[in-house]
């Protein structure tokens, strides 16, 4: 159970606590990670790098996709004529 100290990691989607965590700047904006995965980033290769970033890209658009998908099923559509 996350408790009020938790901050979310947007690199491995879960909450830690605060004091396992780092304040990153990424494309100018400021973002919390995890030190395992600083850890893990630092001894990845370029390669496993780039297929993380893949991966983590597909998951954020699936993510979109079913809400999306979603919010067009609880959408009332007009009648056909």
């Amino acid at each position: 159970m996350t408790g009020f100290s938790d901050v979310y990691c947007h690199v491995c989607r879960r909450a830690h606590p605060r004091e396992d965590m780092r304040l990153v700047i990424s494309n100018g904006r400021k973002k919390w990670r995890c030190i395992h995965s600083l850890q893990k980033a630092a001894k990845a290769t370029l390669a496993e790098r780039e297929a993380f970033g893949r991966q983590v890209t597909e998951m954020n658009k699936a993510e979109s996709r079913a809400k999306l998908n979603g919010m067009m099923a609880n959408r009332a559509l007009p009648p056909l004529e």
